[in-house]
């Protein structure tokens, strides 16, 4: 088996089990300590994500690229990133200290939010530390693979041990921190012993400037990117009630879950777009970009449709509380927003991977702050379903955008992949009123949706299995 596909099956199966999984922790907790702490939970949580992204700073793409294309570097570049971050990530820590003291005096009229942030801002040094953009690099994403499945399973495990109610939610937090370290000891383990590298840290002010210099367009992309995803929730957070709030962060739960699926499916892809591009390959490029606008929209149309026919038996089931079943309003025009995410996530990798960080920026730049001004005006007034709303209509300003930017270098062939999956997806949709009809359980509604789906994508060779072998094993050149 060669990398491509060791890869996307190591990945893949951690991840979908992954997510899985937190998804269904997150719907226990979220019944168990109520959607009012849930919310409280989820603020501070929104608020560190922002400083975890600045403590990675972009190193990410730049290390993965870096590392792909010249192996030599790898000691000495991961002295170099790991001591850089790990001096961001300090810096970031003491600010949420102070901030959270601030803070602390205008939420809930007490600390319990300045403990609350601090615990979750322990997981920042585990992340600043964190070597999966070096197994990116090399293509051995398999060791991905377990540091993912401990980042999710180890905090689940400890939240069904030992999370009782609202007194002790600070479990949340500390499991999440002890999952993320647990699973960047075994990278490092890998690292030195099996891979044979060295671990040099190396940090002084040249070291700083240096990356603060390279990291800093690619983490303002990040940052920018964020504003869409989660600056609906802070602005929620301050100008609504808390219970609301977590009612949105539940249904934005299953959105979360649908997000991993664009990963799985674009992140072993990203260093052949890169190859291919510098390469000067076209003919490779544009065949595998096509490729991978047909598999996300074979898997975004029947999300999209699916989903918004079961957005209220989604909130049910799974989070069964009183105040939560209002979540499938927002859910479902969240869904609307997921499907444009996964067609435009096509030119967005290809952006990156083209070296064309900076025009991407330009354009999440423009989006961002168009979210931002959005939601100040409409989530006071109109709560989460206004937060909805403006995410997917800046969503698809992004989609436009991008794809202009991207066609300018191939392009690829998205309408046509989205109309190919239409028909199937209509007899899905068909399948899954008259399983509801029947008053059949969900689980298995589900199940049956995706096997006559599925079924029929193959019969009609809208896909084929050879398509999907190739796809799969497709050899570095």
């Amino acid at each position: 088996m060669n990398k491509i596909a060791k890869n996307f099956l190591s990945t893949g199966v951690a991840n979908i089990a992954g997510q899985v999984f937190l998804f269904l922790i997150t719907a226990y907790y979220a019944r168990l300590i109520g959607a009012d702490s849930f919310g409280f939970m989820s603020l501070a949580n929104q608020i560190i994500m922002y400083f975890t992204t600045i403590a990675i700073f972009g190193m990410q793409v730049y290390g993965t690229r870096i590392i792909s294309s010249d192996k030599k570097e790898v000691n000495n570049i991961v002295g170099e990133v790991i001591g850089f971050r790990l001096f961001v990530a300090f810096c970031c820590f003491c600010f949420i200290v102070f901030m959270g003291l601030f803070l602390g005096r205008f939420i809930e009229g007490n600390y319990k939010f300045t403990l609350i942030q601090i615990l979750y801002a322990a997981s920042i040094f585990p992340v600043a530390l964190s070597l999966d953009w070096v197994f990116n690099g090399l293509q051995e994403m398999h060791y991905n693979a377990v540091f993912t499945l401990c980042k999710y399973f180890i905090p689940g495990i400890i939240i069904l041990i030992l999370l009782k109610g609202q007194n002790n939610m600070y479990w949340i937090p500390i499991s999440n921190a002890i999952g993320l370290t647990v699973g960047t000891g075994f990278q490092y383990c890998i690292y030195l012993k099996k891979q044979k590298y060295k671990f040099n840290l190396l940090v002084n002010w040249n070291i700083i400037k240096k990356y603060l210099y390279v990291g800093l367009p690619v983490l303002v992309q990040g940052l920018l990117g964020m504003v869409n995803n989660n600056v609906d929730k802070i602005i929620m957070g301050f100008s609504r009630p808390k219970a609301e709030l977590g009612v949105y962060q539940a249904s934005y739960t299953f959105i979360s879950f649908l997000i991993s699926i664009d990963a799985l499916i674009f992140t072993p892809i990203f260093p052949l777009l890169a190859d291919y591009f510098h390469n000067n390959n076209k003919v490779k490029l544009k065949q595998v970009s096509n490729e991978i606008a047909k598999i996300v929209s074979i898997v975004a149309m029947p999300v999209l449709v699916g989903g918004i026919i079961l957005a209220k038996d989604i909130m049910y089931y799974f989070f069964r509380s009183k105040g939560y079943e209002a979540g499938y309003l927002p859910l479902s025009i969240l869904l609307i927003y997921i499907f444009i995410l996964f067609i435009r996530e096509v030119f967005a990798y290809q952006l990156n991977a083209w070296d064309m960080e900076k025009k991407y920026l330009k354009i999440i730049a423009l989006s961002a702050i168009l979210n931002f001004t959005l939601n100040i005006i409409f989530i006071p007034r109109y709560g989460m379903i206004g937060a909805a709303w403006v995410t997917t209509i800046t969503e698809i300003i992004n989609l436009f955008l991008m794809r202009k930017a991207a066609f300018k270098v191939i392009r690829t062939n998205i309408l046509s992949s989205v109309i190919k999956p239409i028909g199937p997806t209509i007899i899905m949709a068909a399948v899954i009123v008259l399983i509801k009809y029947l008053k059949i359980n969900m689980v298995i509604n589900i199940f049956a949706a995706v096997i006559a789906y599925f079924s029929l994508i193959i019969l009609l060779k809208i896909i084929t299995i050879s398509e999907i072998r190739g796809f799969i094993l497709k050899r570095e050149k």
